[in-house]
This record gives structure tokens, C-alpha cells and sequence, in this order.
């Protein structure tokens, strides 16, 4: 499970306030002897929870591919924003 954690600075005399930190916390399910057990899927309701669940299945793929456990050829949910990418790059010689 992936929790976004936002950390704020805020002004009170000036009553500011400014988004300093974002983070993503990933947690593991563990059972009594350490090991990982699945969890319940999530299902994505709103428009925006289904962006940032497309959005946390990208990161996981980047760091399972920078880890070197998957390759970037089984990274699924990266290959549109790479062909994307490559398609902006021939463009771009164009």
C-alpha cells in the first residue's frame, strides 16, 4: 500500500501557507514470521483516485526497473509514457 504524505509550512502572522514536502510511503503486510502476505485490492472510485492509483503503479514500476527485479520491457504501466516519449523525441529532430 502506497500513502502520499503532504508536509505544509505555514505563517500564521502572515497567514501563509506553502507545500514544503511530498513524499510516498510504501507499506508492507507482514505475517508473524516476517513474511509478505497479500491485501485487499483497492478500487479506485473518483477520477483522481484513479489517476494517482495509474500514478503509484508507474512509480512502483521505476523502482522495481531501477532495482534491477524487473526489466523495462515488463514495466506495462511505463510503455505509453515511453513510447510517448520517444514519439516527442523524433519529433523534436524532426
Amino acid at each position: 500500500m502506497e500513502v502520499e504524505l503532504n508536509v505544509w509550512a505555514e505563517n500564521p502572522l502572515q497567514e501563509t501557507r506553502r507545500k514544503c514536502n511530498r513524499a510516498f510511503y510504501t507499506y508492507v503486510a507482514l505475517d508473524e514470521g516476517g513474511s509478505t502476505i497479500p491485501v485487499p485490492d483497492v478500487t479506485p472510485q473518483t477520477e483522481r483516485e484513479h489517476e494517482q492509483y495509474e500514478a503509484a503503479a508507474k512509480r512502483w514500476d521505476i523502482c522495481l526497473v531501477l532495482a534491477g527485479r524487473k526489466g523495462l520491457e515488463d514495466a506495462s504501466s511505463l510503455k505509453e509514457d515511453m513510447l510517448t516519449a520517444l514519439q516527442h523525441s523524433t519529433d523534436a529532430e524532426a
